[in-house]
C-alpha cells in the first residue's frame, strides 16, 4: 500500500510539474493558410482552456525566404489570434528566430509564473548586401491568408531594418502588372518612398524609387537593402 501511495504521489507531482512548465503545443510547418489557421485555432483553444496562460510563438525562416516576408508571416499569426480569435494582445508574444534549414514556427503555451521558452537564435537585421528584404503585391491580395499583406506592414518592417542599419540604402523597384501602366507602377514606388520618409523619418537621400518595364502577372514592389550610395 505504501508503494502504491508513493507512486500516486509521484504521478501527481509529475503532473503538477508538467502543468507548471512551458510546453510546445505544435510546430507550424511551411504550409497553406487553411492548415495554418488550424494550428492557430489549436493554440487558441489551449489559451481558452487555461485563461491564466499565454502563448509564445518562435518563428524561424529558411535562408531563401526574405526577412520582411518572414516577419509579415509570423506577426500575421499574432494578428489572427488577437483579431480573429479574440485573444488578449498581452497573452501573445512573438519571438523572431533566425535562419534554419526550413521555415517553421513553434507554438508554446506558458502557464502563469513560469519561464517562457528561448529561441535558438535571434533574427539578424544586419544583412549581407544587396538583399531583397520583401516583395509586396499592391493589386493582388491573396484569397485566403493569415499573413500581413498590406503595403503598410511591408514598409513597417522595411523601415525597421533601415533604422537598424543607418549606413544601408533602400531601393524600391516597381514592376507593373498586366493591366497597370509603367507610370502607375512608378507612382506605387514613389508613394512607398514618401511613406518611408513621412512615417519613419528615413532620409530621402537613402531611398531610390524606380519602375521596370518588365511586366509581371501582378504588380510587384521589390524592397531592397543595398550599399549606401
Amino acid at each position: 500500500m505504501k508503494r502504491i501511495a508513493s507512486l500516486l504521489t509521484l504521478t501527481l507531482l509529475v503532473a503538477v510539474m508538467v502543468r507548471s512548465q512551458a510546453h510546445k503545443v505544435e510546430t507550424i510547418p511551411d504550409t497553406n493558410a487553411d492548415n495554418e489557421q488550424g494550428y492557430l485555432d489549436l493554440l487558441a483553444k489551449g489559451l481558452g482552456d487555461d485563461p491564466s496562460s499565454r502563448a509564445v510563438l518562435i518563428g524561424y525562416r529558411k535562408s531563401d525566404l526574405p526577412p520582411g516576408t518572414f516577419l509579415r508571416r509570423v506577426h500575421g499569426y499574432d494578428y489572427y489570434l488577437v483579431n480573429m480569435r479574440g485573444i488578449e494582445p498581452n497573452r501573445v508574444e512573438i519571438i523572431e528566430g533566425d535562419v534554419k534549414d526550413k521555415t517553421f514556427t513553434e507554438m508554446w503555451l506558458v502557464p502563469a509564473g513560469t519561464q517562457p521558452p528561448i529561441a535558438d537564435s535571434r533574427l539578424n537585421l544586419v544583412p549581407r548586401l544587396p538583399l531583397e528584404f520583401d516583395v509586396a503585391y499592391p493589386d493582388c491580395p491573396s484569397e485566403m491568408t493569415v499573413y500581413l499583406e498590406d503595403l503598410a506592414d511591408s514598409l513597417r518592417f522595411y523601415a525597421r531594418a533601415l533604422l537598424a542599419n543607418p549606413n544601408v540604402s533602400a531601393r524600391i523597384v516597381a514592376y507593373p502588372g498586366r493591366r497597370v501602366s509603367v507610370r502607375t507602377a512608378m507612382r506605387m514606388a514613389t508613394h512607398a518612398r514618401a511613406q518611408l520618409i513621412a512615417n519613419y523619418h528615413i532620409d530621402r537621400k537613402r531611398i531610390a524609387a524606380l519602375a521596370s518595364y518588365h511586366r509581371r502577372h501582378c504588380s510587384q514592389l521589390e524592397l531592397w537593402l543595398t550599399q549606401a550610395r
